[in-house]
């Protein structure tokens, strides 16, 4: 994969993310770095990189193929992102069909899960770790995670960032 397009990813997430911040003020698209960094494959960490531009409406797939991204990085943008007109079981199942999708989708869950990452955790927050790391285990179902994600990545690594 062409560093270009990597860079061109960052470059979209950061004006997509600008003035925006996570629970702890981080500027967000560090997240996207961070779920990129728990991937090894280029393609992987590209859609993790855009995976939460496309949902937040500041770029379009005809866009992205404008600017050299790959079909397999577009198909895996699709399959990541909820659609609001069908079931849970549909989106994960979706998900599953696609590996870079599964592999970005499995790291992001293991991200959000962690609740290192919000200064003063409250019930809610407990809550919604559980119903992530329930979402997690029905992707990994049937496919195994870790050989998709980098085996130095832990729950202690992502804390830190």
């Amino acid at each position: 994969m062409k560093k270009d397009v990597t860079n061109t990813a960052m470059e979209i997430a950061k004006s997509a993310h600008k003035n925006k911040v996570d629970k702890k003020g981080n500027p967000y698209v560090d997240h996207s770095v961070a779920i990129s960094g728990m991937l090894k494959r280029p393609e992987e960490k590209v859609v993790a990189i855009l995976h939460d531009v496309y949902e937040s409406g500041d770029i379009d797939f005809s866009e992205l193929k404008e600017k050299g991204f790959s079909d397999k990085i577009i198909e895996a943008l699709d399959a990541i992102i909820e659609k609001s007109d069908e079931s849970y079981a549909d989106y994960v199942m979706r998900i599953k069909k696609n590996k870079i999708a599964f592999a970005v989708k499995i790291a992001d869950l293991t991200y959000h899960s962690n609740l290192g990452l919000i200064p003063n955790p409250a019930g809610k927050d407990f809550k919604h770790s559980r119903e992530l790391k329930t979402m997690k285990q029905d992707l990994e179902s049937k496919k195994r995670a870790r050989e998709l994600i980098s085996p130095f990545t832990s729950d202690e690594t992502i804390s830190k960032r």
